[in-house]
């Protein structure tokens, strides 16, 4: 029988006892004691285990806080509240049983939760590689735009000063291309 499975029997009979010794709730839970043997052979017969580590025990399920002293000898316990609480919701087996399964529950919660930060983070990181190369490309457009507008103010400039060559010009031009006859 395992410690838990001894809780487990213990806790019933404390709580369906108002006030008993911690000796008696052992007899009550594993068995009856019979006139020839005495608590103590009732413990390393029938449980398996010795005095201390019965008391031992009861102290650890006082820790737990289901059950407390009665008295100021420290001899008479009874289930508290939370002790009760767990005998009605199908006791201290049960109780570990779901409290497992909360555990369970909100280790995967957690590991969600991780999962769905790291998740988060790699958007992020695409994000901003993203925005990076955006701002990269405008860059680039920008000074390619500059290079262009540079190379159209040269070619309009040159077509310009020929274009205005040609007009202030164009007589002496024709004149000489033998195309107008000079009037001299």
């Amino acid at each position: 029988m395992t410690k838990d499975e001894k809780i487990n029997k213990l806790l019933e009979v404390y709580c369906n006892h108002v006030s008993i010794p911690r000796g008696e709730a052992y007899a009550v839970a594993f068995g009856t004691l019979d006139g020839s043997s005495s608590l103590h052979d009732f413990w390393t017969e029938n449980l398996n285990a010795n005095q201390s580590e019965l008391v031992i025990l009861t102290d650890r399920m006082a820790h737990l806080e289901l059950v407390t002293t009665n008295d100021a000898s420290g001899v008479l316990y009874s289930a508290t509240p939370h002790g009760r609480e767990i005998q009605e919701n199908g006791g201290w087996l049960k109780h570990l049983e779901l409290k497992s399964k909360r555990d369970n529950a909100e280790q995967t919660k957690e590991n969600l939760e991780y999962e769905n930060l790291k998740l988060q983070n790699d958007s992020l990181r695409n994000e901003l590689t993203t925005r990076k190369s955006k701002e990269e490309i405008d860059k680039l457009t920008i000074e390619n735009l500059k290079l262009q507008n540079r190379n159209n103010r040269i070619w309009f400039t040159l077509i310009g000063s020929a274009l205005t060559f040609l007009i202030s010009n164009w007589k002496e031009i024709l004149t000489f291309f033998g195309l107008l006859k000079s009037s001299k």
